[in-house]
């Protein structure tokens, strides 16, 4: 049991799948890159293969938020990689066997709101995998340095798994462990950008993801439509104003590309 709930945390519980592609356009290695450059496309070449998820859907908004520890809104100021143990949640060992090493995606998250947990300022949340066609030789040197499940040069992804912005907004629902690691229960319905509160998330649909997970229903049938919205509104009424008003604040030209009516209908339910 701990195992899994380690692996579900940092790997999702992924079987591999043979979908290997190299990324194009790949231009030279620069010794010393600047920190702009190191957010772009790496410069070395990568392979990759996709991990099938095989956790279970949320029924609903209440099922979700009832096992998550945290739901929080806040924005990712930093990206980096690391290899964590699968069986313990914690960095490897010399111990730790290479089938147990595992890639992960660690996000700087500055926390701007809590609705839900003890967490204020800023915290980290680890995402499963690593990222397609970015900064590919820091991922590269994380897996070399501290070894990987996967062959030299191949790039664990796990499907469904989002990139984040930095600098922009989300709404996350959040499981903390026993190791102290946060990370969303299900990417799909544990990660919502905040462009549109009202847009629904499903097992089957990625938030803003390349390889979204198609399943018509997930593996346990979970598939419920969830918002950022609906999730907020099951804090009270109180938080739901308070969102929606500095939400609208913020979003002065919201009307032209939201249905007006769609929303005025939501918010009279």
């Amino acid at each position: 049991m701990k195992k899994l709930l380690c692996m579900s945390l940092i790997a999702a519980v992924v079987t591999l799948s043979a979908c290997n592609e190299t990324p194009a356009n790949l231009e030279e290695l620069r010794t010393e890159p600047s920190e702009e450059s190191r957010n772009e496309t790496s410069l070395k070449e990568a392979e990759y293969v996709v991990g099938l998820p095989s956790y279970m859907g949320f029924e609903n908004v209440q099922a979700l938020t009832d096992m998550a520890s945290d739901v929080i809104i806040g924005e990712p100021t930093n990206i980096s990689f690391k290899v964590f143990d699968a069986e313990t949640g914690l960095p490897p060992t010399e111990k730790t066997d290479s089938s147990s090493r595992w890639l992960a995606t660690v996000y700087d998250i500055n926390v701007s709101e809590t609705f839900m947990g003890e967490v204020r300022g800023s915290i980290q949340i680890i995402m499963g995998g690593g990222l397609k066609n970015y900064r590919v030789e820091e991922q590269l040197k994380v897996m070399e340095e501290f070894g990987s499940h996967t062959p030299p040069g191949v790039i664990p992804l796990i499907e469904g798994v989002p990139k984040l912005d930095i600098g922009e907004k989300y709404l996350f629902t959040l499981r903390k462990s026993s190791t102290g690691l946060f990370s969303p229960m299900i990417p799909q319905q544990s990660v919502y950008e905040l462009d549109n509160p009202f847009r629904k998330h499903s097992l089957s649909e990625g938030a803003n993801d390349d390889y979204s997970y198609d399943s018509k229903n997930g593996p346990g049938g979970g598939n419920a439509l969830i918002s950022a919205y609906d999730i907020i509104s099951t804090f009270g009424e109180d938080k739901r104003e308070s969102f929606w008003g500095d939400w609208q604040r913020d979003n002065p030209d919201w009307e032209s590309r939201i249905d007006r009516a769609e929303v005025e209908r939501v918010l009279g339910e």
